[in-house]
């Protein structure tokens, strides 16, 4: 038999036995990231409610500090907090909390979010990344504001495989989300066969 044969054999059972060890430690990976992401969400208890003067709920930088915010979270959220100060937004739900004599009704409502008390609304008690209750001196309907934030990521790379046409590849994509709601992304397809990139895709999202 030639050599350049053999060669030729050897050199498609290595690249056979590499792309299996590829595809078993991607597997792997996958798995255990699902089940973190299970365990994450099975542990995920009520956040401590965080009590914000009206100045600090719209400073950028609070938000990044107390609330480990990265920059685009941040500029969203106060905008948002800055136009229910002003009366721009309706809250989703309207409560009005009674000064008990106690102390400021933002501290109150701090008390009562964090014992999961059950006269606050349901959307007031719903598990969030953070929760910020500010007083709004300028809002005269709501007097107090309760903020359910939820972050997103910024930057989402992902990498996996594929079959198209009984050939293998491998789709590399990157997205940025760049509002909570809305997203580009970019994917290439790598065939491992002809070792090359032979074709991609570019789409815009919508979350909801």
């Amino acid at each position: 038999m030639p050599t350049s044969f053999m060669k030729r054999i050897k050199g498609t059972s290595r690249k056979s036995r590499l792309m299996a060890v590829l595809f078993v430690c991607l597997a792997i990976i996958l798995c255990v990231l699902f089940l973190e992401s299970c365990k994450h969400n099975s542990e995920k208890t009520q956040e401590e409610p965080i009590v914000l003067t009206p100045e600090e709920a719209v400073n950028e930088n609070v938000l990044e500090n107390k609330l480990g915010m990265n920059k685009s979270n941040a500029r969203e959220t106060a905008a948002y907090i800055r136009e229910a100060q002003i009366g721009l937004r309706r809250p989703q739900t309207l409560y009005n909390e009674r000064n008990d004599g106690e102390g400021s009704v933002t501290y109150t409502v701090q008390k009562k979010l964090a014992r999961n008390d059950a006269a606050l609304p349901k959307e007031a008690l719903a598990k969030t990344d953070a929760t910020i209750v500010a007083a709004q001196p300028e809002n005269k309907d709501v007097p107090v504001g309760i903020y359910k934030i939820n972050n997103y990521r910024n930057w989402e790379l992902g990498v996996g495989m594929g079959v198209h046409d009984g050939k293998t590849y491998i789709p590399v994509s990157l997205q940025r989300n760049y509002s909570k709601s809305h997203s580009v992304a970019v994917e290439l397809h790598y065939e491992l066969k002809d070792n090359k990139v032979n074709g991609g895709e570019v789409q815009w999202k919508v979350h909801f």
